[in-house]
């Protein structure tokens, strides 16, 4: 479980590992994207393949630890509201 974000660099980095395979079957071949990452991330019912937005998920499990550390009986909220 980590409380950091996730670097942009290395965000930016996956998604350029994940088009380049998505478009040629490689990670270290060059090709012509056909499409956006904002399509690709877009929910299927919405048009797009329903690849996670790495960005957005990373943001939403940093809340999901945070909410679980300070809502439920663990070590985290007894330290913090028990003083």
């Amino acid at each position: 479980m980590t409380l950091e974000r996730v670097p942009s660099k290395i965000i930016t980095t996956l998604r350029r590992l994940a088009f380049n395979f998505l478009w040629s079957g490689q990670d270290d071949k060059h090709r012509l994207h056909l499409c956006n990452w904002q399509t690709l991330s877009k929910p299927r019912r919405a048009g797009g393949w329903g690849l996670k937005n790495l960005s957005s998920f990373n943001v939403a499990l940093l809340a999901s630890t945070f909410w679980r550390a300070v809502t439920h009986d663990s070590v985290w909220h007894q330290i913090i509201f028990d003083k």
